[in-house]
């Protein structure tokens, strides 16, 4: 099983998952080193699209980032109502939700407490190499969320000095609320 880590511009991290593990190494190591690694070389936000169960590495290498000055978003996963998966779950990432054209809640998009934002994720226009077709979409929570990792780049450049809480903040102030307005789960 494969998966991807985009991490700021144009790198991505591939690993087999079953093969590191069988090695005794954390299948987290190989994104924790890159995202360490973009730290060091002054990435500003950081994309993370996958997740899975609590690693004390990734804990730690967030709390980098955000002492760091970095932003992290994360897909929260698409676990339907078995919750958010982690890093997203980590009180300084952004957690993002997967939400259709109409901006309603994708069914298999995490959620819960955790999920701080929903961006759309659902059939999004993308070109991913694995067809041959020009014209394939990306879906689920690892689409929708570089669409905040975009908004953040956007927002930090606009303002360089601003914080990772003040981006949350920002963000969170100004996305559009459904009708019952606050907080949603």
């Amino acid at each position: 099983m494969l998966a991807n880590v985009s991490i700021v511009e144009n790198a991505v991290l591939t690993y087999n998952r079953s093969v590191v593990a069988k090695e005794g190494v954390s299948v987290y190591s190989p994104i924790v080193t890159a995202i360490d690694k973009s730290i060091d070389l002054g990435a500003k936000v950081i994309n993370i699209s996958l997740g899975e169960d609590f690693s004390v590495g990734l804990d730690e290498v967030m709390e980098k980032a955000e002492r760091s000055g970095v932003v992290v978003v994360s897909s929260a996963g698409n676990e339907g109502g078995r919750g958010v998966t982690f890093p997203a779950k980590h009180p300084k990432v952004i957690a993002v939700a997967n939400v259709a054209s109409d901006g309603s809640l994708v069914e298999s998009s995490s959620r819960g407490p955790e999920v701080d934002i929903a961006a759309p994720g659902w059939g999004i226009p993308a070109y991913l190499g694995l067809s041959g077709d020009s014209n394939e979409t990306f879906s689920g929570t690892s689409a929708a969320a570089p669409m905040v990792a975009g908004t953040v780049a956007l927002m930090m450049k606009q303002n360089p000095t601003i914080t990772p809480e003040e981006v949350r903040q920002r963000l969170y102030s100004t996305a559009t609320h459904k009708p019952q307005g606050g907080r949603d789960n």
